[in-house]
């Protein structure tokens, strides 16, 4: 599917660098109206940041990636354009396609131009697999704080539309840990790249916040076997390190998207070659701290309507050696990209 994308870049990139082509692909709020947006893939958008910088003799030129974790951006175009089928087969639904006007002027409208079908067809429902996954694993209803934290197994649930990171005491048999996962297919950043700084992104909701031991969340490693299921034994597969350069306060969340800034030294866990795994676990789980009460904070995942989880990435790479700097020096930066071509 990467291939695809790569193949029909400049269509769409004509919409991602549109207004109305933002919006439809649902990212208007997140990129300012002059950035432009220098490439398009299934999971993920790549901005122009407009900084470059020098190091031994080379320049290198910065990008934004954000990627979600499921293929948003190929389930819109997929949608659309069978839409688009259903209203050229049926006089009925002539109204239905608001983005045909859209999809023309980016030229996949054209016959034989863009395979529609399979754009679908090819990635799975959210929360069944496909490239990338999230959800959580849980423990409940155990016995004692031991038999539930330090349990081999739990139970999976990569559907919902919320999940909670856990580390509670319901009553005195009932303790209960829940575990999240995250992947995303950060396998489209080049090898050559340089990772400058990445962040990782969870919109949470206050309806379930309950905070009785004043704990916070971590965002460590995850080990989960596969990065498109998870599994029971995925339980036991969280890191017990915060990568994070701070831990998320329960009581100070608000019904909002909460950044967790990966620390510098832990800039290793944002992967090139294979998907990007990361979770969040309470702090209390981490340490193994019984807890008195119910601890507890819900965050959306990509189930739902809103609220995706994201990973931002900024990484550097070769824009000019300094030979050829030396010939263009005038050049705006923002012009570079004429130099370098970002694989997909």
């Amino acid at each position: 599917m990467n291939d695809l994308f790569r193949q029909y870049q400049t269509p769409l990139l004509k919409i991602a660098n549109n207004r109305f082509g933002r919006k439809f692909l649902g990212i208007d709020h997140e990129v300012k109206r002059d950035t432009k947006i220098v490439g398009l893939t299934p999971n993920a958008h790549i901005e122009e940041t407009g900084k470059a910088f020098k190091k031994n003799g080379v320049w290198y030129k910065q990008h934004k990636w954000t990627f979600r974790t499921y293929p948003i951006f190929a389930k819109r175009l997929g949608v659309a354009l069978n839409i688009l089928d259903i209203a050229r087969d049926n006089l009925k639904y002539r109204r239905l396609p608001e983005y045909a006007g859209l999809l023309n002027y980016a030229g996949l409208l054209e016959d034989n131009r863009f395979p529609d079908i399979y754009l679908v067809d090819y990635y799975p429902a959210v929360g069944t697999g496909g490239d990338s996954i999230d959800g959580q694993v849980i423990v409940s209803g155990a016995a004692n704080w031991a038999a539930a934290r330090d349990a081999a197994t739990g139970d999976v649930d990569a559907t919902g539309v919320y999940h909670n990171s856990l580390a509670s005491k319901i009553t005195a048999s009932d303790w209960r840990v829940y575990h999240l996962y995250f992947t995303w297919p950060t396998q489209s950043i080049p090898d050559t790249d340089t990772i400058d700084s990445a962040t990782a992104s969870f919109f949470h909701t206050t309806d379930s916040l309950v905070d009785a031991d004043n704990s916070n969340i971590y965002l460590v490693a995850n080990n989960q076997f596969s990065a498109t299921a998870l599994q029971a034994d995925d339980f036991v597969d969280l890191g017990a390190i915060n990568l994070a350069t701070a831990a998320l306060d329960i009581t100070g969340m608000t019904n909002a998207y909460q950044d967790m800034a990966i620390a510098s030294g832990n800039l290793g866990q944002i992967n090139k070659t294979a998907p990007t795994k990361l979770g969040l676990r309470v702090q209390m789980d981490v340490d193994n701290t019984e807890p008195t009460g119910n601890n507890a904070a819900s965050f959306a995942m990509a189930d739902g309507t809103a609220g995706d989880p994201k990973l931002t990435v900024v990484s550097s790479a070769v824009a000019i050696n300094e030979a050829a700097w030396a010939r263009h020096q005038e050049i705006p930066v923002g012009l570079l990209e004429r130099i370098r071509t970002i694989p997909y």
